[in-house]
């Protein structure tokens, strides 16, 4: 059987990030828990930063549900939204908190967490069309197009994120984004008129 080294070594390492906390696990002691070389490790990741990068995109690229018959448009939009944001509940503030503030010194997932072309460019597209389509039942205004109804759904659940690392995890990260999911979605809905008004 072949064996998958990356995985192996994700396993190890989220083990060891969850007992130590991620700044006092070294790549030696990840090698020995991997039961590999450091010369294996650094065929696969250049760095521990990278390999937690690696190991948090992963977990999140295999949240993506598509649409089924049993469900509206707009249901299947908060579905993905709260399957995404307990996926990292479940990951936990400390390694989340690891994550943004690797990401904010190289200027890659606070930048590029919900942007189009990173990881999770499938679930981009598979938004976008749900938010085309909820607009076209009259589920969703149609005042602001799907791309800026999701930027600013983004922004804010960005935002929440910072915000629930700061506070150690202290509320339920999925009900704080749903609740922004239905005032920037919904209310939109209902305050179009006012909307194009202020604008």
């Amino acid at each position: 059987m072949i064996k998958d080294t990356p995985s192996i070594i994700h396993s190890g390492a989220i083990e060891l990030i969850r007992e130590y906390g991620y700044t006092n696990v070294s790549v030696n002691q990840i090698c020995k828990k991997a039961n590999i070389t450091k010369g294996t490790f650094y065929y696969h990741f250049f760095s521990k930063d990278q390999l937690l990068i690696n190991l948090f995109h992963k977990e999140m690229a295999s949240t993506l549900e598509y649409n089924n018959q049993n469900i509206s448009t707009l249901e299947m939009i908060n579905h993905n939204i709260e399957v995404v944001f307990n996926k990292i509940e479940n990951i936990g503030y400390e390694i989340t908190s690891e994550v943004l503030s690797i990401e904010l010194k190289h200027g890659g997932l606070v930048n590029n967490i919900f942007d189009k072309d990173n990881f999770l460019v499938d679930r981009h597209i598979l938004i976008i069309s749900l938010i085309k389509e909820s607009q076209g039942n009259g589920d969703i205004s149609p005042y602001l197009n799907a791309e800026e109804f999701y930027h600013s759904y983004c922004m804010g659940s960005l935002g929440i994120l910072f915000d629930w690392c700061l506070k150690k995890g202290s509320y339920k990260l999925s009900s704080k984004v749903t609740k922004l999911f239905q005032n920037i979605f919904l209310s939109g809905s209902m305050h179009d008129n006012t909307r194009k008004d202020l604008i």
